[in-house]
């Protein structure tokens, strides 16, 4: 879809079959758009494709996932310099699958972003690169009651940020091992009402220059070798309650 078409559909899949790989869908220029009311899977059981939003062309979905299946793997989700508008539930399904937002790309959501498997990435580089939330929910790595997931990164750097979300879980239980939440870079600037670093070995890095504000607390709840890492000139995190506990 490019120079301004347009595309309405109910339900769209990018990569169905496990064999089905290396597929893309690309959205580009201005007045370009992909409406889709119930949903886009990008690999539903297949890995490495790809749904591209850029150069002012726009995306609206009811659900999004980067992978129905756990073996769905290597799945991608790029704006740039673009908006796409996610209307209920955007989740990281299959593993190592990406999220990427750069040169202003803005993403909105209304639901929990949940990272449901290993070693899943989504960035935010570049001012005005913002991924929002309209409803203050959170976003989670590891679902509740779910398996526990390890290696799944949230990248923030260069005046990106985050909107509107609650809080931010890095991990959802005791077992979610190895995951990372960095913000980095003096123009970058995240506020949220909660983090929280439950797991083992769970990290929140705050670096270059960034801030990170957590307007009621940061908790460390069931929390083993949590880090909360603060470094470099101009560095900032902020809480009302730290919180260290069993």
């Amino acid at each position: 879809m490019e120079q301004g078409g347009s595309v309405t559909s109910s339900y769209g899949v990018i990569g169905y079959n496990s064999g089905a790989s290396g597929n893309s869908v690309v959205i580009q220029g201005t007045n370009s758009s992909w409406v889709n009311s119930d949903g886009i899977a990008v690999g539903f059981y297949g890995s490495d494709n790809t749904l591209s939003v850029l150069d002012q062309a726009s995306v609206t979905i009811g659900n999004l996932s980067l992978g129905e299946s756990s073996g769905a793997t290597n799945n991608t989700f790029e704006v740039n310099n673009a908006t796409a508008t996610i209307n209920a539930n955007l989740q990281m399904g299959g593993s190592a699958s990406r999220i990427l937002l750069g040169n202003g790309g803005r993403v909105i959501t209304s639901d929990n972003l949940i990272f449901r498997t290993d070693s899943n990435t989504v960035t935010i580089s570049g001012t005005g690169s913002v991924l929002t939330n309209s409803n203050d929910r959170w976003f989670y790595f590891g679902e509740d009651g779910g398996s526990a997931v390890s290696g799944n990164q949230l990248l923030i750097s260069d005046g990106g940020t985050l909107a509107g979300f609650g809080g931010v879980s890095v991990g959802r239980s005791a077992g979610c091992v190895s995951n990372l939440f960095r913000i980095s870079g003096a123009t970058t600037v995240v506020q949220l009402d909660f983090v929280s670093i439950p797991g083992l070995s769970n990290r929140v890095e705050v670096t270059d220059g960034a801030q990170l504000s957590a307007d009621y607390g940061i908790d460390f709840y069931q929390s083993i070798d949590g880090v909360l890492s603060v470094s470099g000139t101009g560095s900032v995190c902020s809480a009302d309650i730290l919180s260290l506990y069993e």
